[in-house]
Formats: structure tokens, C-alpha cells, sequence
């Protein structure tokens, strides 16, 4: 694997999941498919896997703009470098705030769901 060239190339990759699923909630909220608790209930569990502090889009991001700062031309292995990083960012200040806001998030919906 090498290391990623254009910055803004990866970007729109690894967002166009999320972009993909904001559309969506966007068009199943101007046509009122919302009221229906099998589009609530997908909407919410994707929500929750986009969002996820282990392994969603936005953690793919941040890991690999730390990786690209630090791979050198002269290095080969990207993966290792990408690995090693992933697992710096793992458990850090940042994405214990990540997890505390994506537990926010869960206890938000999951108490609004009860009552639908």
C-alpha cells in the first residue's frame, strides 16, 4: 500500500459514506419517511456505525493525515506506519472525547427510541 498522494482525493473518499448517509436522511426526512419506525430505526443504527470511535470514516481521517505528516519518501511500508499510528490515536485524549460524545449520542437516541 502506498502512501496516500492526494490529500484531497482521500478525503472525499473516506467522506462520501457519511455524505451518502446525510443525503439520505436529508430526502427520507423532506418525504416524510420518517415517521416510520423501521427508517427511524436504520437511520439511527447507521448513525451509530458512522460515528463509531474504533473504526468509522472520521477516524480513518485523522489517523492517516497523522501518517501522511510522518512518512517519509524513503520508507516503504505504509501499512506499518499506518498500524502504528492507528494505535497512538487509539485510547488518546482525542478519542476519549470522540467515544464520550459517541456515548452522548447513543444515550440521546436510545432514550428517545424507547418512547416512539
Amino acid at each position: 500500500m502506498n502512501c496516500p498522494r492526494n490529500h484531497k482525493k482521500l478525503l472525499v473518499y473516506t467522506f462520501s459514506g457519511v455524505t451518502k448517509f446525510l443525503v439520505l436522511l436529508f430526502i427520507a426526512y423532506f418525504l416524510c419517511l420518517l415517521q416510520y419506525p423501521s427508517f427511524q430505526y436504520a437511520f439511527i443504527i447507521q448513525a451509530i456505525l458512522e460515528t463509531n470511535p474504533f473504526y468509522s470514516d472520521f477516524v480513518i481521517a485523522k489517523t492517516t493525515m497523522i501518517a501522511r505528516k510522518e512518512f517519509k519518501p524513503q520508507m516503504k511500508d505504509y501499512v506499518n506506519l499506518f498500524k502504528l499510528t492507528y494505535n497512538q490515536y487509539l485510547y488518546s485524549k482525542i478519542w476519549y472525547v470522540h467515544f464520550v460524545c459517541w456515548t452522548l449520542l447513543i444515550l440521546i437516541i436510545t432514550k428517545n427510541i424507547i418512547f416512539i
